[in-house]
């Protein structure tokens, strides 16, 4: 629960290891399936730790609470449905306007940044960011393995 002291290098670390934990999965040759059961369960304990600390320190938590229940949403189908490409139509805009409002709010940008109308523009601009990488991520079952080295691509699928 270091967040609460120390948000953004909490929340740099979580992206990082979030993003290699598919290392271990490969060298290990532990099937997809397994490591995606493993990976989006932590993925949800970030996202519940992170919409606490957006409850006490953040603007806008009506919206992290729902953007939260969205992805929540296609986490709970993909448990139910063992596929991945629920998470096309329930995409993790969370984590990304999370961080967003995080690096503002802490590192003093401008707050006009935070305002309507222009927060309005971003957000629908950081959605449609978020769902074209889903959309490549589930969808094509392409999760960035063709950018990056094979140590670096997880498991294959099942």
């Amino acid at each position: 629960m270091f967040i609460f002291t120390y948000p953004i290098y909490v929340t740099l670390a979580a992206i990082l290891l979030d993003w290699f934990d598919g290392e271990f999965y490969y060298q290990w040759k532990i099937k997809r399936i397994i490591y995606n059961y493993f990976d989006k369960s932590l993925d949800l304990y970030w996202y519940s730790i992170t919409l606490a600390y957006a409850y006490f320190n953040l603007p806008y938590f009506h919206l992290f609470l729902g953007l939260y229940l969205l992805r929540f949403t296609g986490h709970i189908i993909f448990y139910l449905s063992k596929s991945d490409k629920a998470f096309i139509y329930f995409p993790n805009i969370f984590e990304f306007v999370f961080i967003y409002i995080l690096v503002i709010n802490r590192v003093g940008l401008n707050s006009r940044l935070l305002e309507p109308p222009l927060f309005y523009k971003v957000l629908i601009i950081l959605s449609f960011i978020k769902i074209i990488q889903e959309m490549y991520a589930h969808k094509f079952s392409l999760p960035i393995n063709n950018i990056f080295p094979e140590w670096m691509r997880g498991p294959d699928k099942v």
